[in-house]
């Protein structure tokens, strides 16, 4: 790819510190609507402390990320641990201990854990194999993957690994919660519009270059079917309204 190791480590570290404070910034509208978003909008940093009712109510103080920056952590550490290397035992051990020991977190205690991410969890305590525990039907498609899978996204790209080598690893990166093939599409979807970001494209030519990747020899029509705003809708024409206020996995993508 070109990038000095220093610039890699930049990059890195840039993402995740853009990741933990997209995600305190916003964590106090969750719940909320687009449209309560907007009338109660305020533009700095704000927690519990807020002048209006959160979904959260009271119980965050300003800053507090939640688990999709919990879980981001605990990935690059168990990376980091293994110089590099993909330990799914491990990352799975360090997220549990996210869950039951608050480690990785903003503040004293874990918070914001899904169902499917629950009962992945619990699967693996249960002594499931790490790729067994993630939730496989079509209803475990909510966006848990989606929200913690850029360090295996970071690593495809910055290893250059061929859309084979990345779909493989990012799909077992989202399998752990989320296995279903639509949860993996999207994690990949989103990998291949980072690595364009990455190497220097603007949003409209990385969004070109994702719809130049051949998904199809991955992921079955009916799956990609569920990304066709991005896949396939000029972009031109997209209109918020469009995006329907969801957890699910193609929602949150778009």
């Amino acid at each position: 790819m070109g990038h000095s190791a220093e610039k890699i480590k930049d990059i890195c570290t840039a993402s995740v510190i853009g990741a933990a404070v997209g995600d305190a910034m916003g964590l106090p509208y969750e719940f909320l609507s687009r449209e309560e978003t907007r009338r109660v909008y305020i533009p700095y940093m704000i927690g519990g402390d807020n002048s209006f009712t959160s979904g959260w109510r009271t119980l965050i103080p300003s800053g507090a990320w939640s688990d999709d920056t919990s879980m981001i952590l605990a990935t690059m550490k168990a990376i980091s641990d293994r110089q590099g290397e993909i330990d799914n035992q491990l990352i799975m051990s360090y997220y549990v201990d996210w869950w039951t020991k608050a480690q990785f977190c903003s503040w004293d205690r874990a918070f914001g854990i899904g169902g499917i991410i629950s009962k992945s969890l619990k699967r693996f305590q249960n002594g499931t194999e790490p790729l067994e525990c993630g939730g496989k039907e079509l209803m475990d498609n909510g966006n848990g993957s989606l929200m913690r899978i850029l360090p295996f996204s970071l690593l495809a790209i910055f290893r250059n690994m061929s859309i084979e080598e990345s779909t493989r690893l990012v799909c077992n990166g989202s399998s752990l919660t989320h296995a279903h093939e639509i949860s993996c599409a999207g994690c990949c979807i989103f990998t291949e519009f980072l690595r364009q970001i990455v190497l220097g494209e603007n949003k409209n030519n990385a969004l070109q270059a994702v719809r130049d990747t051949d998904f199809s020899r991955f992921f079955g029509v009916p799956t990609l079917q569920e990304y066709d705003m991005v896949l396939k809708q000029p972009y031109e024409t997209w209109n918020e309204n469009n995006i329907k206020e969801t957890g699910y996995v193609a929602d949150t993508l778009n």
